[in-house]
């Protein structure tokens, strides 16, 4: 599918950060395209399912692709709203954060304990030049993946109890980035909050 200009692939997650119009809410997201449609789950205790269940399971969400991975950490502890701006209760794409797209969501089903989503579309909103990721980034983002796992109360994840992967996650940012000292930080904050959640701080 091709949409602002790039290439999203099907068959692969995605992530993201979505922001639901009506609420001064983030939080990363991973989208999975396959057939033309997208499709993500919510897990319980998720700030999102809570907000799909209160509207009828029905979301209205901002997607945003940042250009900067940091973003991801800023919505995972909630304080990437504090930087957006917001027009009609919705986030105002802000392309020096990245490239934006709508997603109106519906729920179309549960399975193994999350609930699927579908995006009845995927429209871009604002588009920004997007720059190659570190090899760094993709172990952050599957850090924080494990940390809410974690947080929703799974102790496995990719078939790796959460403590050995969350370690080998970080090894994998703090080797691969020395000199993002942010984005090592970010990771380490990351690791503490999985250890916690699974009992091994």
């Amino acid at each position: 599918m091709e949409l602002a200009g790039h290439s999203l692939s099907e068959g692969v997650w995605l992530e993201f950060v979505a922001a639901p119009c009506g609420e001064r809410y983030t939080m990363p997201l991973g989208v999975m395209g396959s057939g033309g449609a997208w499709r993500f789950r919510l897990y319980p205790g998720v700030g999102l399912l809570s907000i799909a269940e209160s509207r009828g399971w029905r979301l209205d969400l901002r997607l945003l692709t940042p250009l900067d991975p940091l973003a991801y950490m800023e919505s995972y502890l909630h304080r990437l709203e504090e930087r957006l701006s917001y027009r009609g209760g919705c986030p105002e794409p802000d392309p020096a954060l990245g490239s934006w797209y709508a997603c109106p969501a519906v729920k179309e089903g549960v399975e193994e304990g999350a609930v699927w989503f579908r995006c009845r579309s995927l429209s871009p909103l604002a588009s920004a030049p997007q720059h190659p990721y570190y090899r760094a980034y993709g172990c952050f983002v599957e850090l924080l993946i494990a940390a809410t796992k974690a947080k929703a109360g799974f102790r496995e994840y990719l078939g790796l109890e959460l403590g050995v992967l969350g370690r080998s996650l970080y090894a994998c940012v703090e080797k691969s980035a020395p000199g993002r000292r942010d984005l090592v930080e970010a990771a380490k904050l990351a690791l503490q909050d999985l250890l916690q959640a699974v009992g091994e701080a």
